[in-house]
């Protein structure tokens, strides 16, 4: 077996790898944000709680597309694997969502420490 076919093999292992990492990764902070969102109280749920909601659907997102992405790379494994466009795509988004959700996190942190 040479290289190219070794790689192509390993390839989209790697990347159903990563994106089950993704799937615990943020599976773990939208519970933790629900957990915290469930806890506030009304005032601070009317001025702080769109961050951290905003921060528990990208999170949701992330786990979907990553879900997605998984099926899509276990559906496709052969030995002539190639990266498609939708595989890029979905990569892309992950990020996209996990970045946002990041983002609001970091606002609602923010706002409710200062």
């Amino acid at each position: 077996m040479n290289l190219h076919d070794k790689l192509n093999k390993e390839i989209p292992k790697e990347l159903i790898s990563w994106s089950k990492w993704v799937v615990a990764i943020n599976f773990s902070a939208a519970t933790g944000c629900i957990i915290v969102f469930k806890d506030l109280d009304a005032a601070k749920l009317a001025s702080i709680g769109q961050f951290l909601f905003g921060a528990i659907v990208f999170f949701v997102l992330t786990v979907f597309t990553a879900i997605i992405f998984n099926l899509l790379l276990a559906m496709e494994i052969k030995d002539s694997f190639s990266l498609k466009k939708s595989h890029i795509i979905l990569a892309g988004l992950q990020i996209f969502f996990f970045s946002a959700a990041l983002i609001f996190l970091c606002l609602w942190v923010f706002w409710k420490y200062n």
